[in-house]
């Protein structure tokens, strides 16, 4: 057993001696552990911490694993002294305490030190080390208490931090249990309705008392999104932190991390929150984008037509959508618009200037990821009218080259993110087949809602086993289907033909304002046609205001 692990094979022992710290090892008795084994020191850990309150651990080789190690003391309430024998490796310990926030529960230490003033190692509930690299000969001076004491896990390897976090959550029965929503619209509210199907309780930060996700939640932290306190409350009654929109201050959720666990991460919302990053990002991936350039000034705007040409859109690095924030520039008079818009020496807020992309049509695909493994779903076909989703159709019909494209790309990005969650991918479909990434929303998607009906599970539920760290199977299209937004001025007629359409999945945001152009619901129709039904929705007049000239 020893040769097999000295040898590099991927084996961990449980063992309930000491002697493993001198070679050769003393491994009786010793049980045999195949990977993956970090449920394995989770229970160890869970069952120290049942039985004696805050669980103590000392991890004598603090590598990659030690992120999750300290995440989950958070969780059982648990003080760790984490170590390293070099002083590289402990500079790199260090790193991931700072990274995981919890510098004021977790102590680092030089571990060549425990030669000269051991701790007393018997006072530890869990001692995790990693064999093949402690160093020959026995350390002196531990403690003889405890070489009788239980539990001792010996790990092979770095254990995967997020894996042996979601481990001690799911085993627990403490983390993972609260989900904290940032934004209380209607993607907080289905991601909410979801959860709860699966057992989560729910907490929500919006600045609207009783908004949608309110109504289906447990708990509400009424204030503004930029309110550091009120995401520090939210983190503090919350387990798991994610969001329905991506303008939130990624800064503020990293310094509460150390509170409740943010799966998704900061660095996609980074990307995405500005568009020369996000830009950068798709092309760095392998991914075709329109062309585009950052611009800054009418100067730089006046270079940038002259490589990209007209027609172009101007639209700001950072926030807008649904077509705000945007400019469409066709001509030189457009551009002279931009130029009195302009502060007096030229500048103008930090944008970027893309070239049109001749499409044929506008389509979209969902992702969804726990961190390790992605799954996605059909592409569909996109309609808007007045820069605002009208109408989905699932799934598109397309060349078999341009859905493999399509579902390749996404699963590229979904792995250079280390995707938890759902990533929605908006893209143009070009006259000769090509696939052009548009723009990236790292949460639900309004073109993902006909998933709810028409799939083997839908969007909001692949989210929240995303983020949950929940396998996640590959999701089946059970029937064509078309879905449409009701807004604001397509509530009351809508409303009155609901009796008259059962094939109708109706879906009411609950919204406490209707206003014209103001996403109050959805409607869904699972059909065999989707030509026909998009012409028998048409034929109702609900949505006549959108009809093209």
């Amino acid at each position: 057993l020893v040769q097999r692990h000295l040898a590099g094979e991927p084996v961990a022992y449980l063992i309930g001696e000491w002697e493993f710290y001198g070679l050769p090892l003393d491994i009786s008795p010793a049980v045999l552990i195949p990977r993956p084994d970090t449920e394995v020191l989770a229970t160890k850990l869970i069952d120290a911490a049942r039985s004696a309150g805050p669980c103590r651990i000392l991890d004598l080789c603090a590598g990659s694993g030690c992120i999750g190690l300290a995440v989950a003391s958070q969780v059982l309430r648990s003080r760790v002294l984490l170590g390293e024998w070099d002083e590289e490796a402990l500079k790199i310990c260090r790193q991931n305490i700072r990274r995981t926030g919890l510098s004021g529960q977790v102590v680092s230490m030089q571990l060549n030190a425990l030669e000269k003033a051991p701790p007393r190692l018997g006072e530890f509930d869990c001692i995790v080390s990693n064999p093949p690299y402690i160093p020959d000969g026995d350390i002196a001076g531990l403690d003889p208490s405890v070489r009788d004491y239980e539990p001792h896990l010996a790990l092979d390897g770095g254990a995967d931090g997020l894996d042996f976090y979601r481990s001690v959550c799911r085993l627990a029965g403490k983390g993972d249990k609260r989900i904290g929503i940032i934004g209380g619209g209607q993607l907080g509210r289905m991601m909410a309705l979801s959860a709860r199907y699966m057992g989560f309780r729910i907490g929500v930060l919006d600045p609207t008392p009783d908004c949608p996700t309110a109504q289906v939640a447990d708990f509400q932290v009424t204030a503004e999104y930029d309110d550091i306190a009120a995401i520090r409350e939210l983190a503090e009654k919350s387990d798991v932190l994610t969001y329905e929109f991506e303008n939130v201050d990624a800064d503020a959720i990293d310094q509460v991390r150390s509170l409740a666990a943010a799966p998704q991460g900061t660095d996609l919302l980074r990307v995405t929150q500005d568009r020369v990053n996000e830009k950068r990002f798709i092309n760095d991936h392998g991914t075709p984008t329109a062309p585009w350039k950052a611009v800054n000034s009418v100067e730089e705007l006046e270079a940038a037509l002259d490589e990209i040409h007209y027609p172009a859109v101007l639209k700001t690095r950072s926030g807008g959508y649904d077509g705000h924030g945007q400019t469409v520039l066709k001509s030189e008079a457009d551009l002279e618009q931009v130029r009195a818009r302009a502060d007096h020496d030229g500048s103008f807020p930090p944008s970027i200037l893309e070239g049109f992309v001749d499409f044929a049509f506008e389509a979209s695909i969902l992702v969804a990821g726990n961190g390790k493994d992605y799954v996605t779903f059909p592409i569909v076909r996109n309609e808007h009218r007045n820069n605002i989703l009208h109408m989905t159709i699932a799934p598109a019909e397309v060349d078999e080259t341009v859905a493999k494209e399509a579902h390749e790309l996404a699963l590229r990005l979904a792995k250079g993110f280390e995707l938890a969650g759902i990533l929605a991918i908006e893209l143009f479909i070009t006259k000769d087949n090509k696939v052009i990434v548009n723009e990236l929303a790292p949460r639900p998607h309004n073109s993902g809602h006909y998933t709810i009906e028409a799939c083997s599970f839908d969007q909001f539920d692949a989210h929240i086993r995303g983020i949950a760290g929940w396998p996640l199977e590959q999701p089946k299209l059970l029937k064509p289907a078309v879905m449409v937004n009701v807004l604001g001025q397509h509530v009351a007629p809508t409303r009155a033909l609901i009796a008259d359409h059962p094939e109708w999945n109706v879906h009411d945001y609950c919204k406490a304002e209707v206003r014209h152009d103001r996403k109050m619901g959805h409607i869904t129709v699972l059909t065999d046609d989707t030509a026909k039904t998009v012409a028998d929705l048409e034929a109702t007049g609900c949505w006549d205001d959108l009809k093209k000239a």
